[in-house]
């Protein structure tokens, strides 16, 4: 098996090629959003938690999947990034995730989305 090496300090990322999203009707109104690479293998989890109380660490579990927390509010808006942005890109700031984003990159002004 090939072990992948992260950096102490820095981005790990990946530019997402493929998404899909869940409401769970049990869960306190959590919402997620598996982030896949060009094979559809996914590689980051964007789990959306209630409104209120301490989110959770953002980790990569031994499977290798990064699992990062945002409140629910926020799921619209990386939806609508999802749909109507490209290229979109996900940034792991290593070693505690305190930085991670979901982000595009430079665009110019007033460029308007191509379809």
């Amino acid at each position: 098996m090939k072990r992948r090496i992260r950096p102490k300090s820095g981005y790990t990322s990946f530019k997402i090629h493929n998404y899909h999203y869940e409401l769970f009707a049990k869960e306190g109104n959590v919402a997620s959003v598996n982030l896949q690479d060009a094979k559809g293998k996914t590689f980051a989890i964007a789990i959306f938690s209630p409104n209120y109380g301490t989110l959770p660490q953002q980790y990569e579990g031994s499977d290798g999947i990064f699992r990062v927390f945002y409140r629910r509010f926020g799921l619209a808006d990386v939806i609508y990034m999802l749909r109507n942005e490209k290229p979109v890109y996900f940034h792991y700031w290593h070693p505690d995730g305190s930085n991670t984003n979901i982000a595009t990159t430079s665009e110019p002004v007033g460029e308007g989305e191509q379809k």
